[in-house]
């Protein structure tokens, strides 16, 4: 992936195909590998962009405390240097939560949005069990054992799994405990009703832990479609791309057929 400076921290970022601009934000840990499928596939009739986020993957760790505002600051400072001033943001599970905050921030910019296995709380106790788990083993430094783990529950396909894990491998332990840790604070349940743009929710059939989060969603989310993808559990971008793809793929053009989002012109970049 090509490289760029963004808010003094050189960030990793990918950016390809043209038309509809949509921007993708992985949760803590696997990377923005963890987005293969959608890249290769979507690539060809969207522009596909998304980045590791700093102290995660390839991108550097940077100097200050990682937060879903740092996070969301970084994603607007590179889509403007890559010249897209409309995008829609598909954020996957912690991502999906960011994707909000970024949504809340900058309705302009973010005019849709796809939350993939996502929550805009942590209110139950088996999903903070989890977080905390991931948390504790960053702050130990037992970053192969989580990166292995994350890396086998999201994908069943061996080379990605290994690019995950390396991606864990290289992340940087206290980054990814400060986004782990910010999940389990985080909430803008109450706020989710001044998100007015057009919102894709796509949950796993059997993701018995992150459904309830999708019906609070859809319950406050004033303009939001759902789509359940039989048979499969919360891992949907590695366990069921296809699937998940064509649901973006569909939102993505009514999108554009009504007028949401046009496209943005490619430019070249500091590499």
């Amino acid at each position: 992936m090509p490289t760029m400076r963004v808010n003094g921290v050189q960030i990793h970022y990918f950016d390809q195909g043209t038309g509809v601009p949509m921007l993708f934000i992985h949760p803590p840990m696997i990377g923005a590998v963890s987005f293969a499928y959608q890249v290769q596939e979507l690539c060809h009739k969207f522009r596909v962009v998304g980045f590791d986020i700093r102290g995660h993957g390839n991108s550097e760790p940077g100097s200050d405390r990682l937060t879903y505002q740092t996070i969301v600051n970084d994603a607007v400072v590179l889509l403007d240097a890559l010249a897209i001033d409309k995008a829609i943001v598909c954020g996957y599970s912690t991502g999906a939560t960011v994707a909000m905050e970024a949504m809340l921030q900058y309705a302009d910019t973010f005019q849709a949005g796809i939350f993939v296995s996502g929550m805009s709380e942590v209110s139950d106790f088996l999903v903070k069990r989890e977080i905390q788990l991931g948390v504790q083993l960053a702050r130990i430094e037992a970053m192969g054992l989580l990166a292995y783990g994350l890396a086998l529950a999201n994908t069943g396909y061996r080379p990605l799994q290994r690019a995950m894990y390396r991606a864990g491998r290289r992340s940087h332990p206290v980054r990814v405990v400060q986004y782990f840790a910010e999940s389990l604070t985080y909430n803008c349940t109450s706020r989710l009703g001044d998100i007015k743009q057009p919102v894709l929710l796509a949950y796993g059939g059997k993701d018995r832990l992150f459904r309830p989060y999708g019906r609070i969603l859809a319950r406050n989310l004033p303009n939001a479609t759902s789509v359940l993808i039989p048979g499969m559990t919360h891992q949907l971008p590695g366990r069921a791309p296809t699937a998940l793809n064509r649901a973006i793929a569909d939102f993505a053009v009514q999108a554009e057929r009504h007028g949401i989002l046009g496209e943005n012109p490619k430019v070249l970049t500091e590499s």
